[in-house]
């Protein structure tokens, strides 16, 4: 009975301590349409064909985020990028580059998927690009020969992603 009383007492505390409440993140999402850009696109007359993608992001051990980015409706896409730091009204530079094209015709499924290491990146600029993203202070921009500047732009936010090494799109 001691030890029932005492676990239970060590379970609550547990559960409100702050470390336990607080989830902590393990990925990013992004879900990237027109009317993000800065400044907004023009309006698409067909609302069925409206560009869109949705990218994933894991952190994947201390020194690799693993990403995928699918897309539907968006063509002849010649780039992709992670830009910051900026807020969803601002613009900000380009960070990482998630591919590199042309493609020729529509996309529709996944554009481009792959890792970002420390090694690559370099420790500093790394490390500055996981805290702006924990900071919701970068957006994907996937930008085409139709528009260059970009055809559609998603935040990134921290999420917590199902445990396992698959991606959620």
């Amino acid at each position: 009975m001691k030890r029932t009383i005492r676990a239970v007492a060590l379970v609550a505390a547990a559960l409100t301590s702050g470390a336990a409440m607080a989830v902590q993140p393990n990925g990013f999402v992004a879900a990237a349409t027109p009317s993000q850009e800065v400044p907004n696109n023009p309006s698409i007359p067909d609302p069925a064909l409206v560009p869109s993608c949705i990218a994933s992001f894991r952190i994947a051990g201390a020194d690799t985020l693993v990403y995928r980015i699918r897309c539907a409706n968006i063509t002849s896409v010649t780039s992709a990028h992670i830009h910051g730091p900026a807020t969803a009204d601002e613009t900000g530079g380009v960070r990482v580059t998630l591919f590199s094209g042309p493609t020729t015709g529509d996309v529709v499924g996944v554009l481009a998927a792959g890792t970002i290491t420390r090694s690559g990146l370099g420790s500093a600029a790394f490390d500055l690009l996981l805290a702006d993203m924990k900071a919701d202070l970068t957006y994907l921009n996937v930008h085409t020969s139709a528009n260059p500047a970009g055809e559609v732009r998603g935040q990134i936010s921290p999420v917590r992603l199902p445990d396992g090494p698959q991606l959620v799109f």
